[in-house]
This record gives C-alpha cells, sequence and structure tokens, in this order.
C-alpha cells in the first residue's frame, strides 16, 4: 500500500488513518499585518472548505502547540513545492484572554461560585506542511471508511484513465457511494440534500457566520502556493466526500506521562489555570491571583524536575505527593472539581476490575470514596488565600497521605491488584503455590541522623570530645533500644580519627519496630571529653548529654507515610549536677531535672521499609554511612538474617577498698576522714582459655573501627561510679570461641612522676559458663580478685573459680580455687554489668541447646524430659532458631527413637507451641517465615500420619483435664497443621514416584485419605457434643479456625466432597445457643466468601445450604421475646443491637451469594417461604440510631457495628461550622433497597418490584441531583454516572420482559413506572458530567479517562426503552405510550440538542414517534409545540446551551424523519411550519445571546430583543413574550431609561382587556397574583405611571391617566 501510495504525486489522496500531531513551527503565510481573517471557524468538523469547490483556497496559519488532523496528503511532482502537505484540521484555543467583566470587588460574593471560564476553540480547515507539524498519533475516523477508501483507490490508481476509457468513473463510485451511505444513515449532514441542489449548494447551505465574539482571528488565509496543490482534476474534486471526523480522544498525552502520568495532570491543571487567571483580574480578585500564581509555578518547576528524571525514587515519591497535593488545594482554592489523584503515583485513581488495570494507581470504590470525601473537607480558608504562597514548606507535608476522617475503618492504602480478592485465610488454595516466592521484607522504621553542627568549647586543643548517639525508649519500662554511634571530634568539632567516621557525621538508626514507635522515643547524645586529668582544678573531667524527642517519628507513625522530610533541630547540652549520675542524665533531662549547658545541631529524616532497599533508593544521602544496629531482634528472624554479637553495658562499681598509690603525697587524703576517694578507670580485654588477648574485638560503636582494648571513663574521687557505657563483641559466625572477658582495674591519678599506674585489681566473665550455654542476658555482680602478682597465675586457675556473685550469696562464701586463693584472694569491691546477646548463631537457654542437639541424647527418658521442658521456652529464643527448631522436632518424630510413637503428643505439643507464635502481636512478620519454611526447608515426608494421630487423640477426649487445653492452643493453628500435612504428603508422592509401584502409591494414598477423613469425623463428633458445658469454648475456637483449613484440604479431597466436608461440620452444631450463633453464622459468611463459592460446581451444592442455615434469622425484631419485662431503655437498646447484628451476618451471606453470580431462581429459594428478608430490612429501616449529633466532616465507613450511623448529607458549604440536619431525601437513599432489588420479584410479585424499582429510580434521581454529594466530586460522580448506566442495562431487560402486557392487557401497563425510568435515563444522559466537549482541559482529561464517553451505551439502552413501548398489532396503544411521555419533552428536547450522534439521533426519533402519538389522539400537537418551544428557549437564554450546530442538526434531522416517512399531508405540512418557526426562533434567540455584554451594546441587545419579541408575539407564545417584556423592562430601569421602561410595558398592558370577568394567572416572579384582565391591566397602568413620572414624560402619562379615570367612571366604581 505504502509503494502505490507514494507513486501518486501531484494528487491528493486520503490517508488511511487520520495523523493527529501538534505543531512545532509557526506558519504564517501573510506578512499583511491584519486582524480580519477571510476564513471562518468551523463549528462542526463536517464543513469543506470553499477551496474545495473552485472558491477561495486557503494555506492556515499555524501557531506553536495547535492540535492537527489531517486526513489528506500531498505529494509534489517535481519542484512545484518544498516537502509533503497534508489538508486537515487545525484546532486551536482563541490566542487573546476571554473579555474582562471588571468588577468592584467589594460588591463581589465569595460563597458564589465563579462563572467557569469557557476555552474558546476554533476548528479550522485547509492545507499545511508536513514539515511544521510533529505526528504523535494515528486515529481512526468516527465512521471507520477511510481504510476502504484508500484501498479502493490504490486499486483504480488512475480514475482519470478509467474514466476516460469506459465512460464512467469507477473510482468515483467509493466515495460517492460512501457519501450517499452518510447523508442516508442519519442527520450527520445539516441540511438534507434536495435533488433540485447540487453538491455544492449543500455545502454552501451550512455556512454559519462566526459569532461576534469570534469574529476576528489572527488565521490569515491567502494564496501563496502554486495551483496545483489545491487539486488534480475537478471531477475529482467534485465526487470528494465530506471531511472525516478524528475518533474522540483527550489529546493531551506526552511520552513521559506514560511513564509518570502526574506530569500529563499538571500540564492539564495548568492550562486550565492559566484561562482563569485573567477572570481574576477581571474581577480584582488579586489575592486568589497571586494565591494561583504560586501554585502554577510550583507545579511548574516540579514537572520540570520530574521530567529531568534526576531525582531518587524517595524524592521522586515527595515531589509527586506534592504535587498532587497542590493540584487539590489548587481547585479548591478556585472551587474547581476535587479530583481524586494517587497520592505517590499521581496518576488518577482507577476502581476498574475489568480490562487492563494499573496495579500503581488501583484503589477500591469505596477506597476512593473516602479519598473524595477527605479530600472535599480540606478548609480552606477564604481570609487565608493571601498566605498561601507565603506559607512554610510544612504547609504543603509532601509525606502527608490523602487525608481520611480519624474514626474510618478504611485503611491508607490500596489494594494490590495481584493478590486475591479473598481475605486472609480465605484464599484459594492455589495462591499459595509456587514454593519460591520470596516473603516481601519486613517493614521497621529508620532513623536518619546528620551531625551539623557542635557548638562546645570544652575541650582544649590536644583533646577530644566522643559523641555517643543511641535512640532510648521512654515508657513504664524505659529502656535503649540501639546501641551507640560514635563521633569523635577535636576541639574545632571536626572529625579527629582517621578512618573513623566519615567526612561528615551520619549515621541510619535501623530496625525501630512498632512496638518502639508507639511510645516516645528520644535522642540521646551523651558527650565525654576524653583528655588529661588536671588535679588542681575543682572539676577534672565535665560529662555531658542532649536529648531531642522525635517528634518527627510519632508523626510518620501516626499517618502512616514511608518517608518524612529532612528537619534540623537544635539539640540542647546539659551538664549534671552531680557527676556521678551521669549516666541517668537523660532521665534527668526529660523530667526537667537538669540545667543547660550548650548545644548542637542535628538533623533528622524518619524511613519506613526495608533498610536494604531504602538505602539503595536513597544513594546519594545513604551509601557508605554506619548502620546503627538495633540492640537485639525486632521481630523473627527471617531466613539469611545473621547476627552474632553481644552487648555489655558497665553499670557500677563500688570499691571501698583504698588502692591509693600516692596516699602518702597527697595532703588532701589526710583532710578527708574515712576510705580515701579514687578515681578508678578499668580496662576491658577479650581473652581466650590460654590467656591470649583476642585483636580487635571490641566496638564501641557504630561508625569507629573495633579496637583489642576499651578504657572506661574516670569519675573523679567517686568510689561508686555508674558508667552507662556500652560495648559490643563481635562473636565469630564459626564455632565456639572460648573466649572470656577480662577486667583490669586502675586508680589513675595523673601525675606522671610516679610512673604509669598498675592494676590492682582484676575481673573476669565466661561466655559459656557451663552446660554449653551462652551466658545469660541481664545482671552480673562480678568479683574483683587482687592483682598484685597478675603475672604469677594462670587463666585455668581463675578461670575455675566463680567469676560471679549470685543473688543473695555474701562475697564470702564464692567458690575460688586454692591456687587463686593463695595468689591473688578476692576483694570486698565489685563491678556490675549486664549483657545483651543477639544472635542467630548461640542460644542461652539450655532446654533449647538441647533440643537442637537431640541426636547427642541417647537416653529416651532424657529426651521425653526436654521435649516436655521445652514449651517453657520463651518466643524470644525460639524465633531466632525457628528453621533449627522445626528441624530438631520433626526429627525426632521420624527417628528410631519413636518408631513406637510414644513421643508423638510431646513432639506436637513443641510444634503447637512453636505454632501459637502466629498469634503473638510482637512478632508480626512470623508468619511469612513460617510459610517460607514449609514451602522451601519443610522436608519430613512421613510427618503426617504422627501429627494427625497426635490430633485425633485430643479430640477424642476433649474435655479431659489433660487434653482440653492442648485440644484448644492446636486448633488456634489448626491451619498451619494441615499446612504441614498436605506438604509432607506432597513431598511424599514426589519419592513415590520413582521407588514404588503404583499399586504402592494407590494404597498410600487411600490410607492418608482415610486417616484425613477420620480425623473430620472426630471433629464433627467433637462439634456434636453438648456437655459438659466447657465443651463450648473449645467448639467456638474450632468454628473460628475451620474456613482458615479448608484451602489445605481442597490439595487433599476434591471439591464435591469438600462441599460435604463443610455442609457436615456446619450441621453438626445445628442445635448451639447463645453466643456460638455469632461465630456460626461468621462461619456461614466466611464460607460464602470463600474459594468454595468462586468454583460454580461446588456453588451450586454448597447454595442449598447455606438457604438453610441463614432462613431462621430474617424476620421483624420482636420486643417482646427479646426483652424481659422491666428491662431499662440501655438493655432494651442492647438487645435491638445484638438483633441487628444477628441479622446483619445472614443478610451479608445471602447478599455475597448474589454477588458470586448465582442466579435469582437459586437465591430465590432463600426467601421462598415468605418476605421475611423484606420484613427486616424495613424493620432496620425503621431503626434510627440514638444519636442526634452530626459531624462536620462524616466518617466515611465508620466502625460503628453493624450499620453505619447516620449522618448529614454533604450538601452544605464546605467551610461552614456546623452540619446541616439530616435531610428528608435521606429516607430516599436506603442502600438496602439496592440490595434486595435483584431477586424481589420472584418473591413479591410484579406490583411489589415495580414499587422498588420505582424507589431505585428515585434513588438514581437523587444521586443525579448531587443530593448525596456535591457536583464538584469529580470522582464519585463519574463512576456513580457508569455504575448507573451499568444497572439501566439489566433494569431495561426487566421492563421490557416483565412491564410489557399484550395488546389485549393494555390497561395493565403501567404508565407511572415508564415514565419515571425515562425521567431517570433523560436525567442521566443529559447530564453536564457526561458532556466531554464542552469541559476545560483539566476536568476533560480526568473524565476521559475515569469513564469515557459512556453516552453511547444510554443512547442504546434509551433506543431499546423506547422500541419496547411500540405495538405494532394497535396502533392506538403506541399514541397512548407516546402521549405518556409528554411531561417529559423537555428533557427530550435536551438530548436533541447533544452533540453526541447517537444520542442526539435517538432523541430525535423519541420526539418523532411522541408528535406522532399525540396527533393520533388528540388531532394536534399543540402540548408538545408549546412545551418544546419553553424548553428551547430555557435552553438557549437562561442555561446558555445549544449552538448553530445543534440548531441545524435538530431541525434538519426531525424535518427528515417527516418527509421520509409515511405520515399523513396535513401533520407534515404543519410539522414542515412549525420547525420554520422554530429555526427562525433559535436564529434570533441566538443572534441575541451572542452579542457581548457591556453599554456599548446595549442598543444592539435592545433592538435583538425586540426582534425577538415580535416573533414571538406572531407565533402567539403570549407567556413568552410577557417575559421577555419584562426582561426588556429591566434593562431599561438598570440604564434609567424609566420612560423606555414605560413604554416597554405598555406592550404588556396591551396584551389585556378591561375585562372584569375574565381572569388571567399569577406571575409568581413579579408578584401578581391570579386576577381579572381588569385588575391585571390597572395594576401595569399604575406601575406605567410611576415609570414615566420618574422619567418626566407626563404627556403620556395623561392619556393614561384618562383612561383609568374612564373605565373607573364607566365599568366599575369603588
Amino acid at each position: 500500500m505504502g509503494t502505490a501510495t507514494a507513486q501518486r504525486r501531484g494528487v491528493w489522496e486520503p490517508l488511511p488513518l487520520i495523523v493527529y500531531g501538534y505543531a512545532v513551527h509557526p506558519l504564517s503565510p501573510s506578512k499583511r499585518d491584519t486582524r480580519i481573517s477571510s476564513r471562518r471557524p468551523m463549528s462542526t468538523i463536517t464543513e469543506v472548505s470553499d477551496g474545495e469547490v473552485g472558491g477561495h483556497r486557503d494555506v492556515i496559519s499555524l501557531e506553536v502547540g495547535d492540535e492537527v488532523y489531517a486526513f489528506e496528503k500531498y505529494t509534489p511532482r517535481g519542484k512545484e513545492v518544498e516537502g509533503v502537505w497534508y489538508r486537515g484540521y487545525v484546532v486551536c484555543t482563541a490566542r487573546r484572554p476571554p473579555p474582562l467583566t471588571w468588577s468592584d470587588p467589594s460588591t463581589f460574593t465569595p460563597t458564589k461560585a465563579p462563572p467557569r471560564a469557557d476555552e474558546p476553540q476554533q476548528v479550522f480547515i485547509g492545507i499545511f506542511p508536513a514539515s511544521h507539524i510533529y505526528a504523535r498519533d494515528e486515529l481512526s475516523d468516527a465512521e471507520g471508511r477511510l481504510p476502504d477508501l484508500v484501498t479502493s483507490l490504490i486499486n483504480n490508481p488512475s480514475p482519470a484513465t478509467v474514466q476516460h476509457q469506459n465512460g464512467a468513473s469507477h473510482v468515483a463510485d467509493q466515495p460517492a457511494e460512501w457519501k450517499r451511505e452518510r447523508d442516508d444513515s442519519g442527520p450527520d449532514h445539516p441540511v438534507r440534500e434536495r435533488e433540485k441542489d447540487g453538491l455544492e449548494d449543500e455545502r454552501k447551505s451550512f455556512k454559519l457566520p462566526p459569532p461576534p465574539d469570534q469574529a476576528k482571528s489572527s488565521r490569515a488565509a491567502v494564496t501563496v502556493y502554486p495551483a496545483s496543490i489545491y487539486s488534480a482534476a475537478p471531477s475529482e474534486e467534485v465526487l470528494k466526500p465530506l471531511p472525516p471526523r478524528p475518533s474522540l480522544k483527550s489529546g493531551d498525552d506526552t511520552a513521559s506521562g506514560a511513564t509518570q502520568p502526574i506530569i500529563d495532570e499538571i500540564a492539564s491543571a495548568l492550562r486550565e489555570w492559566h484561562s482563569l487567571m485573567f477572570q481574576y483580574l477581571g474581577r480584582r480578585q488579586y489575592a486568589l491571583f497571586h494565591t494561583v500564581k504560586s501554585h502554577i509555578e510550583a507545579l511548574h518547576l516540579g514537572r520540570r524536575q520530574l521530567l529531568a528524571q534526576t531525582l531518587s525514587a524517595e524524592e521522586t515519591i515527595t515531589l509527586r505527593r506534592d504535587c498532587v497535593a497542590r493540584l487539590v488545594t489548587g481547585n479548591m482554592v478556585q472551587d474547581l472539581d476535587i479530583i481524586v489523584r494517587h497520592p505517590t503515583w499521581g496518576a488518577l485513581v482507577a476502581v476498574d476490575v475489568e480490562g487492563e488495570v494499573d496495579p500503581r494507581s488501583w484503589v477500591s470504590a469505596v477506597r476512593m470514596y473516602a479519598m473524595q470525601t477527605a479530600l472535599a473537607y480540606m478548609n480552606v480558608p477564604a481570609d487565608h488565600l493571601n498566605l498561601i504562597k507565603n506559607a512554610p514548606a510544612e504547609y504543603y507535608n509532601p509525606s502527608a497521605p490523602i487525608p481520611t476522617p480519624a474514626h474510618s475503618a478504611f485503611p491508607d492504602v490500596s489494594r494490590p491488584r495481584h493478590s486475591s480478592r479473598l481475605v486472609g485465610s480465605l484464599d484459594s488454595p492455589t495462591s499459595h503455590s509456587g514454593g519460591g516466592a520470596k516473603p516481601s521484607p519486613a517493614k521497621f522504621y529508620h532513623i536518619f541522623l546528620d551531625l551539623r553542627a557542635f557548638v562546645a568549647s570544652f575541650c582544649a586543643p590536644g583533646e577530644v570530645a566522643e559523641l555517643f548517639f543511641s535512640i532510648y525508649k521512654h515508657s513504664d519500662n524505659p529502656r535503649f533500644v540501639t546501641e551507640d554511634c560514635c563521633v569523635v571530634l577535636n576541639h574545632n568539632g571536626v572529625p579527629a580519627r582517621e578512618g573513623g567516621s566519615t567526612i561528615r557525621a551520619r549515621t541510619l538508626f535501623t530496625d525501630i519496630a512498632q512496638s518502639d514507635a508507639q511510645d516516645t522515643l528520644f535522642l540521646v547524645c551523651r558527650i565525654v571529653r576524653n583528655g588529661a586529668m588536671k588535679m588542681a582544678s575543682s572539676i577534672s573531667f565535665r560529662f555531658h548529654r542532649g536529648v531531642l524527642e522525635l517528634t518527627q517519628l510519632s508523626k510518620v507513625v501516626a499517618e502512616g507515610s514511608g518517608v518524612s522530610p529532612m528537619r534540623e533541630y537544635i539539640m540542647p547540652i546539659y551538664v549534671p549536677v552531680n557527676e556521678a549520675l551521669f549516666s541517668m542524665l537523660h532521665q534527668d533531662i526529660i523530667a526537667g531535672n537538669s540545667r543547660e549547658a550548650e548545644m548542637l545541631a542535628v538533623s533528622v529524616k524518619i524511613f519506613h521499609g526495608d533498610a536494604s532497599t531504602i538505602i539503595r533508593e536513597n544513594m546519594s544521602l545513604l551509601q557508605d554511612i554506619p548502620l546503627t544496629l538495633r540492640l537485639g531482634f525486632p521481630d523473627v528472624v527471617f531466613p539469611g538474617d545473621i547476627r552474632n554479637e553481644l552487648y555489655i553495658k558497665l553499670w557500677s562499681g563500688d570499691f571501698p577498698t583504698s588502692h591509693t598509690q600516692s596516699a602518702r603525697l597527697s595532703m588532701a587524703n589526710f583532710a578527708r576522714p574515712g576510705p580515701s576517694a579514687q578515681n578508678v578507670q578499668l580496662t576491658i580485654e577479650v581473652r581466650d582459655s590460654s590467656g591470649s588477648t583476642v585483636e580487635n574485638a571490641i566496638s564501641l560503636g557504630a561508625g569507629e573501627p573495633p579496637v583489642t582494648q576499651f578504657n572506661s571513663i574516670v569519675f573523679v574521687r567517686n568510689n561508686q561510679p555508674t558508667y552507662g557505657e556500652l560495648i559490643k563483641l563481635q562473636l565469630p559466625l564459626r564455632g565456639v570461641p572460648d573466649w572470656h572477658l577480662f577486667f583490669t582495674f586502675r586508680n589513675r591519678t595523673g601525675n606522671r612522676a610516679l610512673g604509669p599506674e598498675r592494676a590492682y585489681a582484676f575481673a573476669f566473665l565466661p561466655l559459656f559458663p557451663g552446660q554449653g550455654a551462652f551466658l545469660e542476658d541481664g545482671s552480673h555482680t562480678l568479683v574483683l580478685y587482687k592483682a598484685d602478682r597478675l603475672g604469677q597465675f594462670t587463666p585455668e586457675m581463675y578461670l575455675s573459680s566463680s567469676p560471679w556473685v549470685l543473688p543473695g550469696q555474701r562475697l564470702d562464701q564464692v567458690t575460688v580455687s586454692s591456687d587463686l586463693q593463695r595468689l591473688a584472694p578476692p576483694l570486698r569491691d565489685t563491678l556490675i554489668v549486664r549483657s545483651s546477646l543477639c544472635s542467630t548463631k548461640f542460644t542461652q537457654n539450655p532446654v533449647l541447646l538441647s533440643l537442637l542437639k537431640w541426636e547427642q541424647i541417647p537416653d529416651k527418658e532424657l529426651l521425653s524430659t526436654v521435649l516436655s521442658k521445652f514449651t517453657f521456652v520463651g518466643e524470644g529464643e525460639i524465633v531466632k532458631f525457628l528453621r533449627d527448631i522445626f528441624d530438631s522436632l520433626f526429627g525426632i518424630l521420624i527417628s528410631q527413637t519413636n518408631q513406637s510413637g510414644e513421643m508423638d503428643h510431646l513432639v506436637f505439643n513443641a510444634l503447637v507451641t512453636v505454632l501459637g507464635i502466629v498469634q503473638d502481636r510482637r512478632f508480626s512478620n512470623f508468619q511469612p517465615v513460617l510459610d517460607v519454611y514449609i514451602e522451601q526447608h519443610f522436608n519430613c515426608t512421613t510427618a503426617s500420619s504422627h501429627m494427625i494421630r497426635s490430633m485425633d487423640r485430643l479430640l477424642k477426649n476433649p474435655t479431659g483435664t489433660d487434653t482440653a487445653s492442648p485440644l484448644r492452643a492446636a486448633l488456634k493453628v489448626w491451619h498451619y497443621i494441615f499446612k504441614f500435612i498436605t506438604r509432607a504428603r506432597e513431598l511424599q508422592k514426589s519419592t513415590e514416584l520413582g521407588v514404588s509401584g503404583g499399586v504402592t502409591a494407590e494404597h498410600l494414598e487411600a490410607t492418608f485419605k482415610k486417616e484425613v477423613r477420620t480425623h473430620l469425623t472426630e471433629v464433627n463428633r467433637m462439634m456434636a457434643t453438648t456437655s459438659p458445658p466447657s465443651i463450648i469454648g473449645t467448639q467456638t475456637i474450632a468454628l473460628q479456625h475451620f474456613t482458615s483449613m479448608l484451602p489445605e484440604l481442597a490439595k487433599i479431597l476434591p471439591t464435591i466432597e469438600l462441599v460435604t466436608v463443610a455442609t457436615n461440620f456446619a450441621n453438626a452444631i445445628s442445635n448451639a445457643k447463645g453466643k456460638i450463633i455469632i461465630w456460626r453464622l461468621i462461619m456461614y459468611l466466611q464460607i460464602v466468601k470463600g474459594f468454595l463459592f468462586d468454583d460454580p460446581q461446588s456453588r451450586t451444592l454448597l447454595v442449598q445450604a447455606v438457604v438453610l442455615w441463614i432462613k431462621p434469622y430474617f424476620g421483624r425484631y420482636d420486643e417482646f421475646t427479646q426483652t424481659q419485662p422491666g428491662d431499662s431503655d440501655s438493655a432494651k437498646d442492647a438487645s435491638r443491637v445484638s438483633w441487628m447484628e444477628s441479622v446483619r451476618l445472614p443478610y451479608s451471606t445471602q447478599t455475597r451469594a448474589r454477588q458470586c453470580g448465582v442466579s435469582i431462581n437459586v437465591v430465590a429459594q432463600i426467601r421462598t417461604e415468605n418476605s421475611k428478608v423484606l420484613l427486616t430490612i424495613r424493620a432496620i429501616k425503621r431503626t434510627r440510631t440514638p444519636t442526634t449529633s452530626t459531624a462536620a466532616v462524616p466518617v466515611t465507613f465508620p466502625e460503628s457495628y453493624p450499620f453505619s450511623l447516620m449522618t448529614s448529607p454533604p450538601n452544605s458549604p464546605r467551610n461552614s461550622t456546623s452540619a446541616p440536619n439530616v435531610a428528608e431525601e435521606h429516607d430516599i437513599f436506603n442502600p438496602g433497597l439496592g440490595e434486595t432489588a435483584i431477586s424481589s420479584y420472584d418473591i413479591e410479585g410484579g406490583d411489589n418490584f415495580a414499587a422498588l424499582l420505582m424507589q431505585f429510580f428515585k434513588v438514581a434521581t437523587s444521586i443525579l441531583d448531587n443530593d448525596a454529594w456535591p457536583s464538584t466530586w469529580l470522582n464519585v460522580n463519574i463512576l456513580a454516572h457508569k455504575v448507573l448506566i451499568k444497572m439501566m442495562d439489566p433494569v431495561a431487560t426487566l421492563l421490557k420482559g416483565i412491564f410489557i402486557p399484550p395488546p389485549s392487557a393494555a390497561q395493565q401497563f403501567k404508565s407511572d413506572l415508564w415514565r419515571e425510568a425515562f425521567h431517570m435515563l433523560f436525567k442521566l444522559l443529559s447530564s453536564d458530567q457526561l458532556v466531554i466537549e464542552d469541559f476545560t482541559a483539566q476536568k476533560r482529561r480526568a473524565v476521559w479517562r475515569l469513564g469515557g464517553d459512556i453516552r453511547g451505551e444510554g443512547a442504546e439502552i434509551l433506543s431499546r426503552l423506547w422500541e419496547a413501548l411500540i405495538w405494532p398489532e394497535t396502533p392506538e396503544g403506541e399514541a397512548s405510550q407516546g402521549v405518556m411521555l409528554s411531561p417529559l419533552i423537555g428533557q427530550i428536547v435536551n438530548l436533541c440538542l447533544s452533540h453526541h450522534d447517537s444520542l442526539r439521533n435517538n432523541a430525535v426519533n423519541i420526539l418523532f414517534g411522541m408528535i406522532i402519538s399525540e396527533y393520533q389522539q388528540f388531532g394536534h400537537f399543540e402540548q408538545i409545540e408549546t412545551e418544546l418551544v419553553k424548553k428551547l428557549d430555557s435552553l438557549f437564554m437562561s442555561q446558555s446551551k445549544g449552538d448553530d450546530i445543534s440548531r441545524a442538526f435538530f431541525i434538519a434531522h426531525l424535518r427528515q424523519l417527516f418527509e421520509t416517512t409515511q405520515v399523513d399531508d396535513p401533520l407534515r405540512e404543519r410539522v414542515s411550519t412549525f420547525l420554520d418557526c422554530v429555526d427562525a426562533f433559535l436564529k434570533l434567540l441566538l443572534s441575541l445571546r451572542r452579542l457581548p455584554e457591556g453599554e456599548e451594546f446595549a442598543d444592539d441587545r435592545v433592538i435583538a430583543t425586540l426582534r425577538l419579541m415580535n416573533f414571538i408575539r406572531e407565533i402567539g407564545r403570549e407567556e413568552m413574550y410577557i417575559k421577555y417584556v419584562h426582561q426588556l423592562v429591566n434593562a431599561h430601569l438598570q440604564s434609567q431609561n424609566y420612560v423606555e421602561a414605560a413604554l416597554t410595558l405598555k406592550l404588556h398592558s396591551d396584551l389585556h382587556e378591561w375585562d372584569l370577568y375574565s381572569f388571567v394567572p399569577p406571575m409568581e416572579d413579579l408578584g401578581l397574583p391570579q386576577q381579572s384582565q381588569f385588575h391585571r391591566k390597572e395594576t401595569l397602568c399604575l406601575l406605567i405611571l410611576d415609570y414615566l413620572g420618574k422619567g418626566k414624560a407626563y404627556e403620556g402619562a395623561i392619556d393614561i391617566c384618562k383612561e383609568l379615570a374612564k373605565q373607573h367612571a364607566e365599568v366599575t366604581f369603588n
């Protein structure tokens, strides 16, 4: 095709697809400076250039940004013209701003919405060079006929030759036929072609003069190129079809917007806001102007940053949040539509569940409504508008989510589209298949810290300051959450050590758990001066602390956001009053009992998520910075997590023994009575069993390199110091180290003349004190041994002695070896240290250690003891060794030691203990770790039988003292027990394939299923047990967890049998009473929500049981049976609430059954007995909440159970301080009616179903009237329109199938129902929310993406309903049905003026049928004439709808129908005359409406109004004539032209006679009651006299006075 097309040069050829693009270079063919264009802007795309018929031929001028739609292409011959040319449409927005009406700002009412700025678009048709445009897309034409035309032309490449040879133009047949089909298919062309008129006359008949506000244009159109590019052959031009129309699209997509939708969203908003800026200037709203200007600048900058793509992932999300917030705020301050965009992705939120959906912008419909409601109540006070542009950065919190009311039960998250629609354990059994799936990493909070400045001066040159930062949790159990981050600074406040901290002192505190963040956290900085001691000074060391409350973290937790902005804080530095209490100074600071010294500046930023992901996404900020780890594990240990650290905190010491070497030299010691105070410093080393020092095993904190020795702080002259210093030992990952900590103690004098201080004492702390278990966490009081002869004893001597004093033990009771007692006897001094192990390799529990090494225990009784004691092991230890524990337990289960199964119950109890951690809220990530173990690491193929037998043993005696508690614990983890069982069977099957034969495999499978069925039988027997009463607790737990086991059973049993299992279990508890009934109803609901109901095969069987289960719970609320005489009001209310709760569950069950696609006949079984469900709904409807207060902001989807509380409808002004009372429409808007609509017909018959449909139509009309939410809630409104269109499709089928009686029973026709249905459908299709072509840029883009143009679907439904009313057997019936819609004539006329082809055509066809119907019944159609003219007047003048296009289409189509249809000649003539009058009437209306506002056009408006009045009087529309008379009177009065006003009012007076006995109707607009013609004329004459008097036209007043005197003298007297 392309080759053939390329060879045709010098002719215009149609393109197979319309080329869509925009101008990238300006094109100005004319050099004349003129504002008058000879081109007329097109009002319709069916217009064709004058040049096509031999008149003026144009080259269209282009401006950058103009949209172009090219449908023809010209390839030049030779050098006649440069490059390829296109012919097509050029669409541009008017370049000049809209006309401004300057007004006094004092007269502007802010509560009144400003008029929307129309975006006048001009459409030109002509030719332009291809070099000046950028082609973005190819669109099909609206008719879809361009490809056929192109194919025809290619197959017949030379039309002129064919025509000359054969005497006929065959190639012309296709365009001609195309054109004839277009003409015959309907009013696509405004005026039907007369046979006597040629094509040229037809096209010229629809030329429209430019409206006054568009008469001037910068489009210059002159002929500047050779004529050959305009036409190739006259014969071709004559038969060329009308220009094709491009298919509709929004036209503002960009390539960048495809990857980041927020880019295009910003662009559309800026285009709309720019056009409004001129109006704000015109109304002198300067504050609003500057506010919008600031938003435009900020959004434009944000868009540029997004286009640059230089931001990190976190920064991009933050910028998107900021832009989304500004888009919402900018629209709200201008009273524009509230559009919901995704807060982090930036695209319009999507709620569709069909077709391709982007999961990044998808939210559920209820979530979207919650977001819409929250956005609508973001108050932006008018008096703060001028402050927005100067607001601080936090005014637009980029990390803030879309606001949600405080008590909403709906979370601020969106459902991932790849997840199941079921919840929790109700997932399909295949949802967890594919064991290779890696669990999502756990998400914790992480705190980024950046030390900005250190403003302190307590370090002398040569000294350093050590800063230790950590996170402190202030709660009932206060503690430090993280280890220390060490920063060493010199006296200038810069990093002092090579290879220590980075150039900028930064760190990331990782893994702050949710439980930690719920309490108040503080950033604590411990500052120590490290330098020489100055004995001459009264203060030798200065210790300081800084404390900062992390309120930023609390805000992030409350908002649920993923990141916070960087904030800088000033952190005061405090000095202790008593230096000995330095370690507890942070508590005094929090309590306010300290004095401030200096300060330091830090920056803090909060992250939420996986630490590795956060670091990867923020490389510029977090790359290569030290990570400050958490003290211990925040939650369960994930596979692959490895930590092996021991934290030692030096807590306090007690050194009563004097060891001062220089006591004789210190005169101060002679002055002090009692023991002398010491300056004790201790040193810590890590040594092995041989006494060798382990190098670089000690860490002072994150950010500093490891060291071999640690030296403590020196507290001057303090024998009982409290250190509070933390160190970390990095333990080896392989092997068991024989390490111990070795402490040496010195008394620091600071006097170098005495030489180096010798150690006077030592202490030690073994890491593995006994039985192979690690040192237990907690406090240890170490014994200090004398160190005078430190080098004379070996490590074996002191390691065999006791390292600590046990609680309650005296110092002299400590076990010391004889050799050590001789060389290094214990002292009275002690040291308290605290240890904390954080390891995935070592355990501190000897029972757990024995279990992990169970193979080394040969004694069966000892192993049984270990298993019995395992249930007392702490959960914190279990979660660290989860995989090893499972491997050990299952290893024991199938070992030779347990061949007879005597340890099955012990192993099973241990498994239940481990699985029970799932319910522990402290370990929120335990479940995914457990799933990973089952799917990837579990390999015990024969465990299933052991576990089933253990469970059955408990079920055989469910109330026994030794089985009741274990059974309840096992039922709570029933789901995971069966996960292990099914997984073991799957592994066993895989091994059977290669080992045993088919017979053996079948036998094993049958045996396994028999065991499972036996287990289920035991469960049903337990559920049927009624005594003792304690069994109810066990039965309740089984009810709660039964449905969670069904997905695992589905892997074992076929679906049909699974239905039997579920029904047998439910039927086993049919006689239960009390609160267990609620749990039983919840189980029914879970079954219906589960995967069984998704399978059509099982659903058919299950629905029979569902009917029997829930039927007994419907009915009226009976106060006499539900309450006791004398009950208080509160007791009665509680009883009613309990009844409503029991009703809600079965009602939700049957609702869910319908949602799953159950047929009407099946669901009808739920209600075959009686109308209990409707009685229940009505009882609930009568139930009113006791509260009468209403919230200013509605709570969407409240947690109030079981039904939502009443609230005010959201139709009050946004900024009102009090909510209105509940409106009466609340009774109409009842959601329960819609839930029962589908199956009500089969139960209650046609009459009740008709009443239900009537209420549905009222509900829909109420929604369309914006009683439920304002019209500016764009997303909700579009969703409502889509839903109503979808609902009307089946409703139309029901109306057609049920409510069309046979012709013989025409009297049974429910005209009210049909009229209400048409009224609702007319209102829906004429809604302003669907007129996409009239929307501004931002709204047009949003509506196009959220719903598209749904008017086509509605037009098809409208056509079906209208065709259903036609009874061909009895024309009289058709007439009666058409007359039935006469009251709706105004709505039909509104649709007749639509720009949507199908909708307009169908509406005109309905009007055509109604005219015929009324004419056949009454012999005229005067009522339709009257209503039609009134409605046209209202639409064109009051509502400013309609234009020349709609006028021409409407008149032409209706005229065509009457001319081509077999109707009576008198009717055709009368309609033709009537249409001529309507056409002239509309032209006069449009000529009046087009006149601009302003004094300079006042005379033109008066003349146009008089012309209109004369025409109206000629056609006999007196009521309309009077209306325009008074409009003209008011115009004269506003200009103070009193005489003209009086003379105009006389036109009204002349319509009446001086008749006392004929009466005229009231005129409410003028305040005139119903009265006789005499009194009406008298009233008007008195008003005329008043105006003449004000205008001093006394001569004219004399004649009226004489007339009044004459009438009172001769006709009446008073």
